[in-house]
This record gives structure tokens, C-alpha cells and sequence, in this order.
């Protein structure tokens, strides 16, 4: 058996940005992501910027100073299409993000492996096989954590 040594230039690979490692799972699955979207609109809206304008419109009804009146059944429908909307988007996210994330990790495991696979001679990696695999899930997981934590 042969050993292949790498040389310096087999080393100097250009590293490929993070946004185009997104953009690319983002063209893998452009549906699951569309529905992701609009479930993260949405559930942002009806935790966060419905329940203050419900509470604004019923403060304004019973103090009368409303430019717009809403009745009292107005709001409490304010309320039951919030809760809606709520129960609406956590579908979509159990329906896009399960998949998304676990798609996402195998891609970048299988081409980190098909990327090993073809250097040259298909030579080892310095470590054995099982710190090559929990290498491989630890980055899959840093970088699912850190790309997609900010925009979510």
C-alpha cells in the first residue's frame, strides 16, 4: 500500500462563503423555505405586534377617545384570529423547519464526505474514522446554529 502525501497546493482550496452555502440549501428546498417565511411573519405579527393593537383598540373603546371604534366583539374577534394565526404558523413551522434543518445537515455531511472521498488517492485523514464523524456533526450543528439563529 501506497501512501499519498498532499502537497501545498492541494491545501490552498479557496473557502466558499457562508451565504453561498445558504443560498444553495435555500435553492434545494425553495418551498419548505417559502412556507418557513411566511410562518415566521406570521407568528412574529401575532405574538408580538397583534396583541398590542388589540390591547390599544380595547383601552380605546372603554376610554372613548378612538378614532376608529371597534365593539367590544370586534376586539374579542381580534383575539380569536390571533390565536388562529398563531396555531397557523406553528403548522408551518412543524410542516418546514423539521425538514429544512435535517436536510440541511446531511447535505453538508455528504458533501463533506464526497469532498474526502475524491482528494487525491481517496488518501486518510489524520484521525480515525469515528473522530472524522463527530467532527462532521459538530460542524453541521456550529453551523446551522450560527447561520440561522440571527434570522430566526
Amino acid at each position: 500500500m501506497t501512501e499519498t502525501t498532499l502537497t501545498s497546493n492541494d491545501l490552498n482550496i479557496p473557502a466558499l462563503p457562508a451565504w453561498k452555502v445558504v443560498l444553495e440549501l435555500i435553492r434545494f428546498r425553495t418551498w419548505l423555505w417559502i412556507v418557513d417565511f411566511f410562518s415566521v411573519g406570521l407568528i412574529r405579527f401575532c405574538w408580538q405586534v397583534a396583541p398590542a393593537l388589540i390591547i390599544k383598540a380595547f383601552f380605546d373603546y372603554l376610554t372613548g377617545a378612538a378614532p376608529l371604534t371597534f365593539g367590544i366583539w370586534a376586539v374579542v374577534a381580534f383575539l380569536a384570529a390571533t390565536w388562529l394565526g398563531r396555531i397557523l404558523a406553528s403548522y408551518g413551522f412543524y410542516y418546514a423547519d423539521v425538514p429544512i434543518f435535517a436536510d440541511m445537515g446531511t447535505l453538508l455531511r455528504k458533501n463533506l464526505l464526497t469532498y474526502i472521498l475524491k482528494r487525491p488517492g481517496a488518501s486518510q485523514l489524520p484521525d480515525s474514522a469515528g473522530e472524522a464523524i463527530s467532527r462532521f456533526k459538530m460542524t453541521c450543528r456550529n453551523f446551522r446554529s450560527s447561520s440561522f439563529s440571527s434570522t430566526m
